[in-house]
C-alpha cells in the first residue's frame, strides 16, 4: 500500500527542485550565468544575486521535510537508497549514451565513468537516511528542554560558527583566520554530513515539538533572509553561498514553516513531486544542451528583459524534459525495480531495538 503524500509538502519539493535549477543555471562551476556576472550590468547582476539568495535554502529545506517525516521511525528500509542510487546510476548511463550517439564518440571507459554514482546528495541523503533510526534516539529519549540544548548547541557549533569563520571574518576583517567543529580543513560550506544531520535535526525539532509559525512572519522570515544573504554576496559571492550559514538554515526553517501551514490535495502536485529525484539527476544534462543552444554571454551582459527571457526559457524548458525524462525511465525501470523488490537483502530493515 503506498503511502499518503501531503500536497502541501509535495508542492514545496517541486518549488525546491526548481531552486536547485536556478542555482544550477548560475553555478560558475557548469559554466553557468556566474561565469559572465563580471561583464554585466548591475541590474542584471542583482537580478542573478538575488535569484541566488531566493532559492540557496533548497538543499537545506529537502533535509528538513526528511526529517520532519522520518524522525519517529524506529526503522528504515535499504530498499530507498537502492532505489535513488539505481536511478543515479541508470540515468548517468541513459545520458551519456544520448550525447555520446549524437557525437560519435562512444567509449566502453568513458560510458563506466560516466555511470558512475557520483552524486554528494545521494550519498550524503543516503547515510543520513540510514543512521534516522540511530539519530531519532535523541528525539525519543531527551526531555524537551534537553532537546531545546541540543538543537540550540548543534546550530552554534555547526552553522553561527561557520558564519562566523567562513565570512564575517575573512570579508569584513580581512583576516585568514578560520575555526571549525566540522573538520580539521574547515566547514565545506556545508557540502558535508553534519550539515545534513543538522537540517534533518531541525526538521524533526519542528515535528516533535509542534513548532509552528504563521504564514505572514514564516513569510517576512524568508525574504529577511533571502534580502541578508544577497547583499552578503554583494560583498563576498563564494562566502556567502554556504549551505551552513545561518540565514540559509534560517532560510529553510521559514520555508518549511510556511509551506507546513498550507494544507490541500492534488493528484497533479503528487503525480509531478514524484519525479523530483529523477529531475534532480537528469536536470544538468538538459541545461548543457539549452546553454549550447542559447548561450549566456549576450544574456548576462544584454538588456534586462533578455536575461530574463534566457532565465524564464532554460528553467521552464529544463524542468519540463526532465520531468517528462522521468517519466518515460520510469516506465523502462519498472522491471528491475521489480526484481530489486524480490532480493530479500536489497529489502533489509534497519532498525533499533529497545532496551
Amino acid at each position: 500500500m503506498k503511502e499518503s503524500r501531503a500536497s502541501n509538502f509535495e508542492l514545496l519539493r517541486i518549488i525546491l527542485i526548481l531552486f536547485v535549477l536556478a542555482l544550477h543555471y548560475n553555478s560558475p562551476y557548469r559554466h553557468g550565468a556566474f561565469s559572465y556576472i563580471e561583464s554585466a550590468p548591475l541590474f542584471n547582476k542583482f537580478f542573478l544575486y538575488s535569484i541566488e539568495a531566493l532559492a540557496l535554502g533548497a538543499v537545506n529545506t529537502f533535509l528538513c521535510i526528511s526529517g520532519y517525516f522520518l524522525s519517529e521511525r524506529k526503522s528504515v528500509n535499504v530498499r530507498k537508497v537502492v532505489y535513488l542510487f539505481t536511478v543515479l546510476i541508470a540515468y548517468n548511463a541513459l545520458s551519456y549514451l544520448a550525447l555520446s550517439i549524437g557525437s560519435g564518440n562512444f567509449t566502453l571507459k568513458n560510458f563506466f565513468l560516466s555511470a558512475s554514482p557520483v552524486n554528494y546528495y545521494a550519498w550524503l541523503y543516503g547515510a543520513t537516511y540510514l543512521l534516522a533510526p540511530f539519530l531519532n534516539l535523541v528525539f525519543r529519549h531527551t526531555s524537551n528542554k534537553g532537546l531545546n540544548t541540543f538543537i540550540g548547541i548543534a546550530v552554534i557549533l555547526f552553522s553561527i560558527v561557520p558564519t562566523l569563520s567562513d565570512f564575517c571574518l575573512p570579508s569584513l576583517f580581512n583576516t585568514k583566520a578560520s575555526f571549525s567543529a566540522v573538520s580539521l580543513y574547515g566547514n565545506g560550506n556545508g557540502y558535508t554530513l553534519v550539515n545534513f544531520v543538522l537540517l534533518y535535526y531541525i526538521g524533526g525539532y519542528i515535528a516533535h515539538q509542534k513548532a509552528c509559525l504563521k504564514p505572514i512572519p514564516a513569510a517576512l522570515c524568508y525574504i529577511l533572509c533571502t534580502a541578508v544573504i544577497c547583499a552578503m554576496m554583494f560583498i563576498d559571492h563564494s562566502r556567502a553561498i554556504s549551505y551552513c550559514n545561518i540565514f540559509a538554515i534560517m532560510q529553510a526553517i521559514s520555508l518549511f514553516l510556511l509551506f507546513k501551514n498550507i494544507h490541500f490535495n492534488s493528484r497533479i502536485v503528487n503525480s509531478i513531486a514524484r519525479s523530483v529525484w529523477g529531475i534532480f539527476i537528469i536536470h544538468t544534462f538538459f541545461v548543457t544542451l539549452f546553454v549550447h543552444a542559447y548561450p549566456f554571454t549576450p544574456a548576462v551582459s544584454g538588456a534586462i528583459p533578455q536575461l530574463l527571457t534566457h532565465f524564464t526559457v532554460c528553467i521552464a524548458s529544463t524542468f519540463l524534459c526532465a520531468l517528462l525524462w522521468d517519466k518515460v525511465c520510469s516506465l523502462l525501470l519498472r522491471p528491475v525495480n521489480a526484481l530489486f523488490d524480490r532480493v530479500k537483502i536489497l529489502n533489509r530493515e534497519i532498525s533499533v531495538s529497545a532496551l
